[in-house]
């Protein structure tokens, strides 16, 4: 049975909306088990759920101007987190599809020289267009495609937030998927091939 002298969820969402942290260390410690138990049941893996937790509740506080405070959390918290994991899942399909094809083109392609000669000038120009991106934006692309680190990672070296991340690696991959495609002798590779061996490495 909860404690009386605890304040309600309505009173703390509004102190958080206002950044004070004191509150939102007590709604994390009040539902943090409940979404791990939630989460546990999609993903099926105990690390896995702890970090749709902790990645949940960081979307909170980031976004903690739009909280409503006379609307119920848990069922809030609950969908932020069921959308972190149809994105991870969609993300893990498009890497299986990644490994697909790149052994798929692996074989197309072969290892002759002329081949190679082929791929070092899609990889130049692509280092063409990533000098030309804004400096943020390359900043974090190159920390994800050629330090290989995480978004996690790569946020707290910035010192932002993990959304920011990767809105910046969407626009840039948009940004050379569109810069790569004006050359149409590359329209006979798969695009699929092209933005994920290119672009990934």
């Amino acid at each position: 049975m909860r404690k009386t002298n605890l304040p309600d969820d309505h009173d703390l969402l509004k102190a958080i909306r206002y950044g004070q942290k004191k509150a939102f260390n007590i709604l994390f410690d009040r539902y943090a088990s409940q979404l791990h138990h939630v989460a546990l049941k999609y993903t099926g893996s105990p690390d896995k759920a702890e970090d749709i937790v902790q990645e949940t509740f960081v979307k909170v506080w980031t976004h903690r101007e739009k909280l409503q405070p006379h609307l119920p959390f848990v069922p809030y918290i609950i969908r932020i987190s069921k959308n972190l994991i149809i994105n991870r899942a969609k993300k893990r399909l498009h890497e299986q599809a990644y490994l697909r094809y790149k052994s798929l083109v692996h074989q197309d392609i072969g290892d002759t020289t002329e081949n190679h000669v082929f791929l070092k000038e899609l990889k130049d120009l692509l280092e063409t267009k990533v000098a030309q991106l804004p400096e943020k934006r390359k900043k974090i692309y190159q920390m994800s495609r050629e330090q290989g680190l995480t978004n996690r990672e790569i946020a707290k070296k910035l010192v932002v937030s993990e959304s920011t991340v990767e809105n910046h690696i969407n626009k840039a991959l948009k940004d050379l998927k569109n810069y790569l495609q004006t050359y149409k002798y590359l329209s006979w590779i798969p695009q699929l091939i092209l933005i994920r061996i290119v672009l990934v490495g």
